[in-house]
């Protein structure tokens, strides 16, 4: 919750941080669990941001995605390293930070799965 709303923008740097984590949950954790915990990330981050971030929190906490997110899983799952990084250079791209910021959520989750 104290992520939400943290940074400026239609989407604060936070938010996009948040979104990431989710779907890491989605891309790793077993589709109740990802459920249930990227339903609990959006429920507290909604109330404490833009409207158009809380609708992407919402979204993503049902396993929404962009095509670019579903890439770049499908290429780390491939241990194909060029897909890989294409997918992430296109998510750089989005918005200002939007991409970056999400991709540094979504590292970080895939991490605590990894060390776990």
């Amino acid at each position: 919750a104290g992520l939400a709303g943290l940074g400026t923008g239609f989407t604060p740097a936070g938010d996009d941080f948040l979104l990431g984590a989710i779907y890491s949950l989605w891309a790793w954790a077993p589709e109740s669990s990802a459920l249930v915990l990227s339903g609990a990330i959006a429920d507290a981050g909604a109330p404490r941001t833009t409207t158009v971030s809380a609708a992407y929190l919402r979204v993503g906490a049902v396993g929404a995605a962009g095509m670019d997110w579903h890439h770049l899983v499908e290429a780390w799952a491939a241990g194909d390293e060029a897909a890989s990084a294409a997918a992430v250079n296109r998510l750089c791209r989005i918005g200002h930070t939007s991409g970056a910021d999400a991709l540094a959520g979504f590292a970080l989750g895939v991490e605590s799965f990894v060390q776990s």
